[in-house]
């Protein structure tokens, strides 16, 4: 399991981390990526899960149906 990290929006032209023309601008996340699956909290409290195993691209987010107990230990785990 890695830990990845973003902290963004980046707005200056000068950080080596300013991402290209409409590439997109994501605001800060931590995200707990596995071989299956992803889990990310973002800066505003949004949660995403992912079950790359069915969902590859991570296209859509399956947080919300998982059952309160497996979306608390998720969340315990970042």
């Amino acid at each position: 399991m890695a830990l990845i990290e973003h902290h963004g929006p980046v707005r200056g032209i000068t950080d080596p981390d300013v991402p290209g023309m409409r590439s997109g601008n994501p605001p800060s996340y931590e995200a707990l990526r596995g071989r299956n699956p992803s889990m990310s909290n973002t800066a505003n409290g949004d949660k995403e899960y992912h079950d790359l195993a069915a969902d590859p691209d991570e296209l859509h987010n399956s947080f919300a149906p998982l059952p309160g107990k497996q979306q608390e230990a998720l969340h315990a785990q970042r």
